[in-house]
């Protein structure tokens, strides 16, 4: 999500230079319009569930009856039998029963959330944690690289017609928000809240996600090097206590999963991997930080300190932050944005010569554009080959700026993403490390040199069949911010709703949701 000193693209004619970021207090504003995340009709059910396995029916035996069993009987016990899976299979996928959310689908799977006092420096051992799963770099991607989003039936063709009655395909897409907590955008309102005011806040956000109509919630865990949650590698936020390091009582992301899945909303896990410093920041990183324990791998760039991308120690770490949280907590999903590096400021050159040059000097041919994009395919294919190592069912996906390259598809003009943050999606999709892609097309139906409905279609069109969920801006209702209406939103949405290979939108942020 973009620098904050660019600015947004204009809702007729757009900018050339990205929106701002949406995780910014200077940003345009923060999405989300409770009628455009829903319509009557709709399944609340989200892309991103899993469907049931069915096992196979037991054929019906040949042959007459054997002694003692009367044929009529059988008859009846067969039409009973096969009325109730008739009924059972239409009340599953006619959605006359609420959807479960997709961790509950796997029970056998879940590993309970540790729950932590949470007021101790962070530093201190915490006896209910679990030791923190070792990450290899360049593992290869499984077997189940490129599993597709289903956005189709679940329900097997042998299962479609049951006794003459034939069940509809479920109606489904995902129905999402951002809950960025950098800077407080979302959540909590202010650092340093009481645990009984922190928790009530989530479920006031869980309720109105919930009367929007929403069934995801992508929630910011990670936005500089720190934590929301309980962990033995990073410190307790900043933007959640006030103070680095110390904690608020209680674990925020158990609660947040807890409260999620109760209203049958999934909950992915928001990262940032690189960034480690936010300049809305105000006191001293804990002595835990990277910034105090890795000084060799973070860098200042503009207002941001910055783990350098390239650097194989710096991946390494934010693999195992990753794979900290697969392991304890049941989450959807593993999600990133845009931050792979910096947004550029003023043409200046991002300080990792030394990592490029340990490179070249070790025989290394790339130039510094393909070495630095280079680094961060590795990255993203060891991210989806750790998540499903670890927690198969979680989905991977990437919100990436809305504009591969300029002139892709042609007319389109803007900031370039390839070359200025390194970030080649078409590259994740065509090796299919990802689950979902969602770039951020935070301009209008109408812009000239931006159109939605020509960005989407084009990104669809990479996707290869993965499911694309564009991000909208619908923060730019807001009066205040950027003079859109509600119209603007809601006709993205039916737009999208129209293509094939979509799977729904994610608004940014939830907080627009709730207003």
């Amino acid at each position: 999500m973009t620098g904050s000193q660019n600015s947004g693209g204009s809702a007729g004619g757009g900018s050339s230079n990205p929106p701002r970021d949406p995780e910014s207090p200077r940003a345009t504003g923060n999405p989300g319009d409770a009628a455009s995340s829903s319509g009557p009709g709709d399944s609340n059910k989200s892309t991103l569930q899993h469907g049931g396995r069915f096992a196979a029916a037991r054929p019906l035996g040949r042959g007459g009856s054997r002694r003692g069993i009367n044929p009529l009987a059988v008859i009846v016990v067969a039409f009973v039998a096969g009325a109730a899976i008739t009924i059972a299979l239409a009340v599953k996928f006619w959605g006359a029963t609420p959807p479960v959310a997709q961790g509950q689908l796997e029970a056998s799977a879940r590993v309970a959330p540790v729950t932590s006092a949470g007021n101790e420096p962070m530093g201190a051992a915490t006896g209910d944690l679990a030791p923190v799963p070792k990450i290899e770099l360049d593992v290869p991607v499984p077997s189940r690289a490129g599993a597709v989003l289903t956005t189709g039936p679940l329900v097997p063709a042998a299962w479609r017609s049951v006794q003459g009655v034939t069940v509809p395909p479920p109606p489904r897409e995902l129905r999402g928000a951002w809950v960025a907590t950098v800077a407080n955008i979302d959540w909590p309102s202010k650092p340093g809240l009481p645990k009984d005011q922190q928790v009530e806040e989530i479920r006031k956000i869980i309720d109105s996600a919930k009367a929007a109509g929403l069934n995801a919630l992508f929630l910011q865990i990670r936005p500089s090097c720190d934590s929301m949650y309980p962990s033995q590698l990073e410190p307790w936020s900043e933007f959640l206590t006030g103070v680095s390091g110390v904690g608020p009582g209680y674990d925020p992301l158990a609660t947040w999963i807890e409260l999620s899945h109760a209203q049958a909303i999934e909950l992915h896990a928001w990262f940032n991997p690189f960034r480690s410093r936010h300049f809305e920041a105000k006191g001293p990183d804990a002595a835990n930080h990277v910034n105090n324990t890795m000084p060799d791998i973070v860098h200042q760039y503009d207002v941001y300190k910055w783990m350098d991308p390239g650097s194989k120690k710096g991946q390494a770490w934010a693999l195992e932050v990753v794979g900290d949280v697969l392991a304890r907590y049941d989450i959807d999903g593993v999600h990133l944005d845009d931050y792979f590096y910096p947004y550029p400021k003023d043409k200046k050159p991002f300080p990792d010569s030394a990592t490029y040059g340990a490179y070249t000097k070790g025989g290394g041919e790339l130039t510094l554009g393909d070495w630095r994009r280079e680094r961060i395919n590795t990255f993203v294919a060891n991210l989806y080959a750790t998540c499903k190592q670890i927690r198969p069912y979680a989905k991977v996906g990437i919100s990436p700026f809305g504009i591969w390259r300029p002139g892709h598809p042609k007319g389109v003009e803007g900031f370039d993403a390839y070359d200025n943050l390194y970030a080649d999606a078409l590259a994740w999709l065509k090796a299919r490390t990802l689950d979902y892609c969602s770039p951020q097309l935070y301009w209008a139906i109408d812009a000239p040199k931006q159109p939605y409905g020509p960005l989407l279609d084009w990104w669809v069109a990479q996707a290869g069949g993965i499911s694309v969920i564009p991000g909208i801006y619908s923060s730019r209702l807001d009066p205040a911010v950027k003079k859109w209406t509600a119209d603007e939103i809601v006709n993205q949405v039916m737009l999208t709703r129209g293509r094939e290979g979509t799977g729904g939108v994610i608004h940014f942020s939830m907080k627009a949701v709730q207003k």
